[in-house]
């Protein structure tokens, strides 16, 4: 199973997500100033088929973790070997 927490900027998690392993991933849309993220579950929590056992794994994920957030900016490069013509 994939798992996809949907977090905010400091990662702290507010919801998950879950997709089959061989299956499509879940589209979905967060709120404003949400992040979504695909994360591997920690060794010590337990996800099964019972709902209510992997809600109980969830939730205690959200209590004890958060998304380690890494900022990221992307930056422009000059692009000189491109012919001038393409840019037009």
């Amino acid at each position: 199973m994939r798992v996809f927490a949907v977090h905010d900027a400091e990662g702290a998690i507010s919801e998950f997500v879950t997709s089959p392993d061989e299956g499509p991933v879940a589209g979905i849309v967060p709120r404003s100033g949400m992040v979504i993220t695909e994360i591997a579950i920690p060794d010590d929590i337990a996800l099964t088929q019972d709902l209510e056992a992997s809600a109980e794994g969830f939730e205690a994920i959200a209590r004890q973790y958060r998304v380690k957030v890494e900022p990221r900016m992307a930056s422009l490069e000059l692009a000189t070997n491109l012919n001038s013509d393409k840019r037009e």
